[in-house]
Parts: structure tokens; sequence; C-alpha cells
């Protein structure tokens, strides 16, 4: 039988190694990435309106979290309810359930400097569907995806 020398074997395990921890970094730093980066002070504004909402809707608080991972579950009725309730509570919808584009290009202008992408955004996902809570659902999920874009 032939014995593989020691530092062969060791090179092997230290390229093992490196791949794993390459691999690790890199997924963590996709994690990351994942997320449109939000200033604090609108994600602190954006989580106190989303937590007024949640005894309002009666949405649960991991169906909302989930959403904020881009996960949004268009069968949850309550987690739309959410979504109606903070979108009017931000502006970008009147009371009566209507988009107010205006206000959601100057929401979204506080994140974004670019005000064509502000406007090319708003103008993709400012759609009006059935119901109050579906054009809200399907709006903030539209922008969400729009600011995962924007981040590459």
């Amino acid at each position: 039988m032939i014995s593989v020398p020691a530092f062969v074997k060791n090179r092997q395990v230290n390229k093992m190694k490196l791949f794993l921890f390459t691999l690790c970094v890199c997924s963590v730093l996709m994690t990351i990435s994942a997320k449109p980066a939000l200033p604090d002070e609108h994600e602190e504004k954006f989580r106190k309106v989303s937590d007024e909402c949640l005894s309002a809707s009666g949405a649960s608080k991991e169906a909302v979290e989930k959403t904020w991972n881009g996960e949004f579950d268009e069968a949850d009725d309550k987690l739309k309810d959410h979504m109606l309730c903070f979108n009017k509570k931000l502006g970008s919808m009147t009371e009566d359930g209507k988009i107010d584009e205006e206000a959601a290009k100057k929401l979204l202008g506080e994140i974004l400097d670019d005000e064509g992408e502000v406007t090319a955004i708003v103008d993709k996902c400012a759609v009006e569907k059935d119901t109050p809570k579906d054009t809200a659902f399907h709006m903030s999920k539209c922008i969400h995806e729009a600011l995962l874009r924007t981040d590459d």
C-alpha cells in the first residue's frame, strides 16, 4: 500500500479549510447584501409604523418580519391589511385606499438619491389592484424587490 506523504495530506486539508472559509464568507456577504440598506432613521420609522399596524391588522409578527427579508405571503389577508395600514400611515396611500404617487415618490426619495430611479420604481409599482389591500400588498412587494435591485 502506498502511503501519502503528510505534507500532501495537510495541503489537501488546508485547501478544504480555505474553501469552507470562503464559502462561509460568501454566504454572509450574500445575506447582508440581500436586504435593502435603509438609513437607520428610516428603518426605525418604518419599524415603528409597522408595529403600530400589527395590532390594527391582526397580522402575525413573524409574517411581517418575513416581508423585511423579501418573503411576502400572498394568501395572508391579515398581512395585506397590515400593508394597507402601513402605506396609509406613511402617506403613500390615501385613507380611501388610493395610491398617492407624489407622496410615494417623496418617501422613496428619502431613501434613494436618484430621482429618475425613484420615478421609475413608483411608475412600475403604483398599480391599482381590485382592492386597496391588494394594491398596498403588491406595491410594497414591488418596491421591496426594486430596492433589492438598486443595491446591486
